[in-house]
């Protein structure tokens, strides 16, 4: 399975942070997060981002990770399963097993979180981009596939934690859900943020962001976008406003590909997003 993020919003005793919520609503305040756990042979590390903590699971059974006093949101993540087939569902229950791959070569560009990075200042570049031979073992290294072929110019880059946009086509994607609405979306350097409003909040929001792998021959080039948002809410449909964070590099490598002879400023339009402009040289 791919590496999942899980983004959940808590809802407290006194209601949700204003930030999150334009609604009040009363839920149990919650100081430590449960994770079930079943089939662990081997160590299993998970970050969860928002503490910016890191806990390694090793054994089946029920393990505590502890939030922050008022956290309202968690971002739990696998970072390390030791070649293990994990995955980590909306429900926390994580559960692996012994991760046996093909010897076939159909390789992927993937983005991996690298064990044991201290950062002292930010930014703090803390994942690479590596090519590994098939999706399964993408997909046992708990990478997060970013191109469906080889790195090639991307291959060993360093960049920040944030998920990867999926370069695929886009047509064979099973939309799964579109119960949200994007309030903003803006591009900084190589990096997306979208502000997005959503319904419910105390069950985990899980959202997918993919390009289409051909470009639109347009002045600048285009490429449709998709976003899928996979809810599973538990509490009332009160909005909330989440903010989902993405890494472009992939799109510059392909447009790279695409248009080898393209060098200095370039821009490419991310239909319903906005405009991604980067440099070549």
């Amino acid at each position: 399975m791919t590496c999942l993020r899980l983004l959940v919003l808590l809802s407290l005793l006194i209601g949700c942070d204003d930030s999150f919520s334009r609604n009040k609503s009363s839920q149990p305040s919650l100081k430590v997060l449960e994770v079930n756990a079943t089939g662990i042979n081997k160590p299993v590390t998970l970050a969860e981002h928002i503490s910016n903590t890191s806990h390694q699971i090793t054994s089946d059974g029920t393990h505590k990770i502890p939030l922050f006093r008022n956290q309202q949101l968690f971002e739990l993540e696998i970072i390390n399963s030791q070649r293990q087939k994990c995955s980590l569902d909306k429900q926390n229950n994580l559960s692996c097993m012994p991760g046996m791959c093909t010897r076939e070569y159909r390789p992927v560009c993937a983005k991996k979180t690298l064990a044991g990075v201290q950062c002292i200042t930010t930014p703090c570049p803390t994942s690479r981009y590596i090519t590994y031979s098939n999706a399964c073992e993408a997909h046992n290294q708990n990478a997060m596939i970013a191109i469906e072929t080889d790195c090639q110019g991307l291959d060993g880059i360093t960049a920040l934690s944030q998920k990867p946009v999926h370069i695929t086509d886009i047509n064979l994607i099973d939309t799964i859900s579109d119960s949200f609405e994007i309030e903003s979306a803006q591009i900084n350097e190589d990096i997306l943020t979208m502000r997005l409003e959503i319904a419910g909040g105390c069950g985990s929001h899980h959202f997918d962001f993919f390009t289409h792998n051909t470009f639109i021959e347009t002045m600048p080039v285009k490429l449709d976008t998709l976003i899928n948002y996979s809810p599973n809410d538990q509490c009332d449909q009160n909005e909330f406003i989440i903010e989902k964070v993405f890494d472009l590099l992939p799109v510059k490598e392909v447009f790279r590909r695409n248009y080898p002879n393209a060098k200095g400023p370039q821009e490419v339009i991310l239909r319903g997003i906005g405009s991604y402009r980067f440099n070549l040289n």
